[in-house]
């Protein structure tokens, strides 16, 4: 394989459905850990199991190819990984042709959002900080 073929949309469409993938799987094995969480804390928890796992691996060439595209490289979207990554592979398979039904499914719960990980993320922190208030 050539450096451009290396770096083409279906490349780079099979490098974000193997990293989606990587994420579900990661959380499909910690389910036992999932399960133990309140449940008004599980969506964090969630998005925690997939910053977890896609820090777990380096992405060798994937954020360039998507920088020199115009698309964005999931540089900080960790307060909603999973919610990124979808609306990225969304709009790979749109610009490779692929139908929707090509995408891979989403998993037993929805992902948590930009604006639910952002306000759960603040709301998470407040909560730690006023248990350690005196």
């Amino acid at each position: 394989m050539t450096h451009s073929e290396s770096r083409s949309l279906p490349w780079i469409r099979h490098q974000l459905v193997e990293l989606r993938r990587q994420l579900l799987a990661f959380e499909q094995e910690q389910a036992a850990l999932l399960a133990a969480v309140a449940a008004p804390y599980r969506a964090s928890a969630r998005n925690l199991l997939h910053f977890s796992a896609f820090h777990r691996h380096n992405h060798p060439g994937l954020q360039l190819a998507l920088r020199q595209r115009g698309l964005s490289t999931l540089a900080g979207c960790d307060p909603h990984l999973l919610a990124s990554l979808n609306s990225l592979m969304a709009v790979v398979l749109h610009l490779c042709g692929s139908r929707d039904d090509d995408a891979p499914p989403n998993g037993s719960e929805p992902p948590i959002s930009l604006g639910q990980g952002h306000a759960q993320g603040a709301s998470t922190a407040n909560a730690c900080w006023a248990a350690v208030r005196p």
